[in-house]
């Protein structure tokens, strides 16, 4: 695109002597910004055989214009494999998806950003994004990249047409806007999370003498390359742009993710089944329907089923292929001799002792040097280079050292990429059926109180067309019974879906919008459930205790809601929390002036919104199933009302819709519930649950304890509300 010309002055009828002179500076000014945004001449390249030479050698590339990273150290000939793989990858046109595992500190994420650099500036590839496993490494990922094209001396020298204009830029995102070349605007992006590389127009004989590659327009072969990099949960839609140069819109035409999760998230089955949805459906289609988009993932494995293992294994991933890089190919021949030896002097420091680990270190290393050959002999390592020369002396040393450091289980998963067959099913009681769960009848009819209970709860989960309700009878010790559960509106079927309910809620409320229906469905609900009292068996009636309100969607219309209701003294907003083995319980945290602190919930301090609840979802289902799976007639037993299982079926298929998984973490172990791929409904689960929350907050004990913010550091016994204690919570 040419620049507009500034030569002409605009003819303008002058009343003042004044206004010549603003024209005159206007003029002025925008011929002096015109040249300070024109890049100038592009320099020649100064090897153009070193260039030639990288240009179809991915491992020369990195080794010769990286020498600060991945030319830091020579690779192995693993590294070498897998690099050279990646190539043909890239510049073969077939796509297909490649799962590489490697062991921390084999340079993947440095081999990873300067192969994106590579493949952009050679035009291998046009549109090259690169995936992490959150937003900030993705945006450590860029940064690293940026720095490269500014600061990197030698790709400045064989690349100019790319790292000349950016170098002027200087990390200038507004400057992008005008920066021109020969009086043509560039395009150059700079972003927090991509580039995009400058258009560069050169004439036939200035590209030959400067022996950079041209198209047949006249532009430098990867003009208007593009490289980003992105958390890999972030929105993907609009993974496209039109290039000015040559008007093409561009896909995405290779995909890189570099370790696709962390350590944290490994731990969570739900964060890996969708991360690796993530992998296969939405980055899977970014490069459309009329391309093999090349997909590779370069990762450690960290545990039996995280992301790299299960992309590796051909049942769960069957479209992929892959190979594991292990640090140790083979065994020392001396491992069950020397190296023990080695192992014992190792570890054999006291641990309250300050600096004594660092003595058997000392002797232990003495061992070796004096042994090293024999001690050497018949280890295979992937990787020479893998060692700390201040306090190693070879990549056999370092991987024994992280062998007895680390541990046999955690040097198998993070070392050699196999990691240790773990059950993941908690089998101390294996979970509910749905058979289980119909059979808890308990003769008792529905609607009617036993003459046991002491209390009735409730829990609303709203959605958009239909809202589940579960009612609880209660007594100390949490024996209880559903005594009725439930929707708004009442669907008059024995099976449905909460997607597809047959009497949606605009059928019934037809005025307002959303939002609107919604408030007006909860106030009809919450008047039926917490409006009519029920018939005790003993004699009277009793009504709700405590009820809450799932408000993890339309917060603030739910919060607003229950502070206004008739109902307020007994309805408050709730929120289901994830709180995994390596999260704080949530009864640790410390109590803020006017919070309530009961085992695994907090209530929050009074505001103008209310109090509202926080609790932890899985404790609080495993809470619940070990209630349902009780005898009936033991203690602490839940049941159903009724004597006919049947009438149950659906109910008990929400119960039964999650699965328990073992995870742990921290120091403990706990049972985390996971909602299978196929998304069952879950929504009287979730209603179940909540209700036995509920008892919590009304004061029923099977653990009995306390924690309420206090105002001063005075140590006051706690004081306890009639008839509303917080008192208890979950096992």
């Amino acid at each position: 695109m040419k620049l507009e010309s500034f030569d002409e002055t605009p003819q303008v009828a002058l009343v003042d002597p004044g206004d010549a002179h603003r024209v005159r500076m206007a003029k002025r000014s925008r011929e002096i910004h015109r040249k300070a945004a024109d890049i100038g001449e592009i320099p020649a390249v100064v090897d153009p055989d070193r260039r030639e030479a990288c240009r179809l050698d991915l491992p020369l590339f990195l080794q010769i214009y990286f020498p600060n990273s991945t030319g830091l150290s020579p690779f192995g000939d693993d590294h070498i494999e897998f690099i050279t793989r990646t190539q043909n990858i890239l510049t073969g046109g077939s796509g297909g998806k490649f799962a590489n595992v490697f062991y921390r500190g084999a340079g993947k994420s440095s081999a990873a950003e300067n192969t994106v650099i590579w493949s952009t500036v050679y035009a291998h590839k046009r549109y090259f994004p690169l995936f992490a496993a959150t937003g900030p490494l993705a945006k450590d990922s860029i940064a690293s990249i940026q720095n490269d094209l500014i600061d990197n001396d030698l790709l400045m020298e064989d690349f100019p047409e790319v790292c000349h204009a950016f170098r002027l830029l200087a990390g200038n995102h507004q400057g992008a806007h005008s920066q021109s070349h020969n009086e043509e605007l560039t395009h150059i992006r700079w972003l927090s999370g991509s580039v995009v590389f400058p258009a560069i127009r050169l004439g036939k004989d200035e590209a030959a003498a400067k022996h950079i590659p041209i198209d047949d327009q006249g532009y430098t072969l990867c003009s208007e390359a593009k490289i980003e990099t992105r958390g890999i949960l972030a929105a993907l839609l609009g993974m496209k742009y039109k290039r000015h140069c040559d008007g093409v819109n561009q896909r995405p035409d290779a995909i890189l993710i570099d370790d696709p999760q962390t350590p944290m998230s490994a731990e969570q089955p739900l964060q890996t089944a969708k991360r690796l949805k993530v992998i296969n459906a939405s980055i899977g289609n970014l490069g459309g329907h009329r391309s093999s988009l090349a997909i590779i993932c370069n990762g450690t494995v960290m545990n039996n089923g995280c992301v790299m293992h299960s992309l590796l294994d051909p049942e769960k991933s069957p479209g992929w292929e892959g190979r594991v890089i292990p640090m140790v190919k083979r065994w020392a021949d001396a491992h069950e001799t020397l190296w023990r030896e080695y192992e014992r002097i190792f570890m054999s420091y006291d641990k309250e002792k300050v600096g004594d680990r660092q003595r058997a270190w000392k002797k232990a290393h003495e061992l070796y040097v004096a042994n090293r050959q024999v001690m050497d002999a018949g280890c295979e390592v992937s990787w020479q280079s893998c060692f700390n020369p201040k306090v190693e002396v070879s990549a056999v040393q370092h991987a024994y050292n992280y062998l007895f450091d680390k541990g046999e289980e955690v040097f198998s998963t993070e070392a050699q990429g196999k990691p240790v067959e773990k059950k993941l099913l908690l089998t101390e009681s294996p979970p509910l059926t749905e058979s289980q769960v119909m059979n808890k009848v308990s003769g008792i009819p529905r609607s009617l109180v036993p003459v046991w209970a002491t209390h009735l709860t409730a829990f609303f989960d709203v959605h958009q067309e239909i809202i589940f309700w579960v009612r609880m009878a209660l007594v100390d010790g949490f024996t209880g019974v559903f005594t009725d559960y439930g929707t708004w509106p009442d669907q008059k079927r024995s099976h449905f879906l909460q997607r597809d309910p047959p009497v949606p809620i605009s059928s019934v409320i037809k005025t307002g919008g959303v939002e609107a229906r919604i408030i007006a469905a909860l106030q009809a609900c919450t008047e039926e459930v917490l409006g009519t009292p029920l018939e005790h068996e003993g004699g009277g009636e009793m009504s709700v205790s405590r009820a809450l309100v799932d408000a993890g969607k339309w917060t603030k219309e739910i919060y607003e809601f229950c502070r206004r209701s008739k109902f307020k003294a007994i309805l408050m907003p709730s929120h289901g929390k994830y709180v995994g083995a390596r999260n704080k319980p949530l009864h640790e945290y410390d109590p803020k002036p006017g919070m309530i602190i009961i085992p695994n919930v907090i209530v929050s301090p009074p505001s103008t919104a209310g109090r509202h609840v926080n609790y932890d979802a899985n404790a609080w289902k495993t809470f619940l199933m070990n209630r349902l799976r009780a005898a009936i007639g033991d203690s602490g037993c839940l049941s159903l009302y009724g004597d006919k299982p049947i009438e149950h079926k659906l109910f008990a298929q929400h119960l039964t819709a999650e699965v328990p998984i073992q995870t742990a973490g921290n120091g403990r172990t706990l049972e985390e519930w996971v909602h299978p791929p196929n998304k069952p409904d879950n929504h009287w689960l979730d209603g179940a649950t909540g209700a036995c929350v509920a008892g919590a907050l009304i004061g029923l004990k099977v653990h009995v304890g306390q924690t309420t913010a206090k105002k001063s550091k005075k140590k006051r016994k706690p004081k306890t509300r009639r008839g509303g204690a917080y008192t208890m919570g979950a096992e």
